[in-house]
C-alpha cells in the first residue's frame, strides 16, 4: 500500500500541538494532522510544502530538563506580562477618569472656621466644580474615545491571548474589570475630595466605566476576526500556522496556503 497516496484517508489521531519545522524545507508543522501508519503503528505527520513524512514524537536528550526549566521561566514571565497588562488597563482607565475630574474642578482655599469645625480633615484647599466649562465637548470627546479605545484594545487582547477561555469568561471580564476599577476610582475620589464631591463625580466615573465596557465588549466580539485579518495581511503562508489558534479557537480550519 502506497502510504503517500492514502495518507489523507487514514484515521485522524491528533494534531501537532507545538512548533515543529520540517528539516527538508523549514515549513512549520504546527496544527498539521497526525495519522497512524497501519503497517508500523507509528504516528506520522506530513509536510504540506514538500510532502516529506515525519514522526509525530521526538527523541529526548540530556538538554530536555534544562529546556523545561527555561520553558517554566518563560511561562512565569508570560503570566506576569498578562497580569501587568490587566493592571495597566485599570490604571489607564483610572488615569483618564481622574484627569476628567481634575479638569472640571478647581481648588479653593477653605476658611479657617471650616477647617476648625469638628470632623474636618484639616486640608487648606478643596476641589470645587468650575461651573460652566467652555470646552466640554472637546474634553468629553477625547476622554470618551480614549476610554473606548483602551477597552477595545484590552477586549481584543483578552480573546487573542486567552483564546482558551470560554466566551462567557471574556464577557464577564469585559464587564467586571472596568466596574471594579470604577468603584476603586469612586473610593479614591471620595478620599481626594474629602467627601465633598463624591456624588458629584459619580456620573463621570460611571460614564468612563460604561464606555470602557462597551469598548471591551466590541474587542471581545471582533478581536479574533481582526487578528485573523492581520495575520493574512502581514504574514506569508509559510508562517501562518504559528497563529493557527486564532482559527481553531472559533472552530475554523486554519488556512494552509492561499
Amino acid at each position: 500500500m502506497d502510504i503517500a497516496a492514502t495518507f489523507g484517508q487514514l484515521p485522524l489521531a491528533a494534531h501537532v500541538e507545538t512548533d515543529c519545522f520540517c528539516p527538508q524545507c523549514g515549513y512549520n508543522l504546527h496544527t498539521q494532522a497526525v495519522r497512524r501508519d497501519p503497517r508500523t503503528q507509528i504516528l506520522l505527520t506530513r509536510c504540506p510544502e514538500c510532502g516529506r513524512f515525519h514522526p509525530a514524537g521526538h527523541a529526548a536528550s540530556a538538554s530536555e530538563p534544562w529546556l523545561r526549566r527555561l520553558a517554566l521561566l518563560g511561562l512565569v514571565f508570560w503570566i506576569s506580562l498578562i497580569i501587568s497588562a490587566a493592571i495597566s488597563a485599570a490604571f489607564a482607565q483610572g488615569a483618564i477618569t481622574f484627569a476628567t475630574l481634575d479638569t472640571l474642578t478647581t481648588f479653593v482655599r477653605v476658611a479657617d472656621a471650616v477647617r476648625q469645625s469638628p470632623g474636618y480633615h484639616g486640608a487648606y484647599y478643596l476641589p470645587r466644580p468650575k461651573g460652566e466649562f467652555a470646552d466640554w465637548p472637546t474634553l468629553y470627546t477625547l476622554c470618551g474615545l480614549t476610554s473606548l479605545g483602551l477597552g477595545l484594545i484590552m477586549g481584543a487582547g483578552s480573546v487573542i491571548v486567552c483564546h482558551h477561555w470560554r466566551r462567557w469568561a471574556h464577557i464577564t471580564m469585559a464587564l467586571a474589570w472596568p466596574a471594579a476599577t470604577g468603584l476603586f476610582m469612586l473610593w479614591l475620589w471620595h478620599i481626594a475630595s474629602y467627601h465633598w464631591l463624591t456624588w458629584w463625580g459619580l456620573p463621570y466615573i460611571a460614564a468612563h466605566a460604561l464606555v470602557y465596557m462597551v469598548g471591551s465588549l466590541l474587542g471581545v466580539a471582533f478581536g479574533r476576526p481582526l487578528g485573523r485579518l492581520a495575520v493574512r495581511i502581514c504574514l506569508p503562508p509559510r508562517l501562518r500556522p504559528i497563529m493557527a489558534f486564532l482559527w481553531r479557537a472559533d472552530g475554523l480550519e486554519p488556512p494552509v496556503r492561499d
